[in-house]
């Protein structure tokens, strides 16, 4: 296990804020938007490895609720009009972005490295491999980032992460989720960025 630092303590102690529905909630976060993979790629056939590089694609600036509804305006879009159509869809998300959701969105049975290679970017990848189930990828957004400094950085203010500096505060996270795994209760990094995260979210009125 990799030694107790700052970051690390400040990501444990707002673990610790957390209420008992923040923990349930966050460690159902994940599982309940693979099940929403899964319904909405069932009308389609398509799988939930595009309908997750979908969903992930349409997230950048986009709440929850809407990525999801946008998601589906444009598998419905596509099937039924094609995908001229399709690129005319408003979605509530930048336009590169809604140019990678197309592009998976015509792939002929993908691969997850296929559908990973074109969201390109490190959170929107690590987004996508948190709802196929993966465990042990972070999500690192505004809030997980100021959760991580331990102090309050408005997403406007989140400073461009490097590829390195992403990969640390990923690793900060998985060293936290060991932590309070052999001292409170089993958390998995994945797990433990939902949580912090909803908690982040009532405590800063966010």
């Amino acid at each position: 296990m990799k030694p107790l630092t700052s970051r690390t303590t400040a990501i444990i102690g707002t673990y610790h804020l957390s209420t008992d529905l923040e923990r349930s909630n966050g460690k159902n976060w994940y599982r309940q938007a693979h099940r929403a993979a899964l319904d909405l790629s069932g009308p389609f056939a398509c799988g939930v490895i595009t309908a997750a590089g979908v969903i992930a694609a349409l997230s950048p600036n986009n709440k929850w609720e809407r990525n999801l509804r946008d998601a589906q305006t444009l598998f419905d879009t596509f099937k039924t009009l094609g995908a001229s159509a399709t690129s005319q869809v408003r979605v509530c998300t930048f336009g590169a972005n809604k140019a990678k959701a197309l592009t998976i969105l015509k792939l002929n049975q993908p691969t997850t490295e296929d559908v990973a290679a074109i969201l390109n970017g490190q959170k929107v990848r690590a987004f996508y491999h948190c709802i196929l189930g993966d465990t042990q990828a972070v999500c690192v957004d505004g809030h997980a980032f100021s959760i991580w400094a331990g102090e309050l950085i408005t997403t406007r203010k989140t400073p461009k992460i490097s590829h390195r500096l992403y990969n640390q505060i990923a690793d900060d996270y998985r060293t936290a989720a060991l932590i309070i795994s052999t001292t409170d209760q089993a958390v998995k990094p994945a797990e433990l960025q939902a949580i912090t995260w909803l908690t982040h979210k009532r405590l800063n009125e966010r």
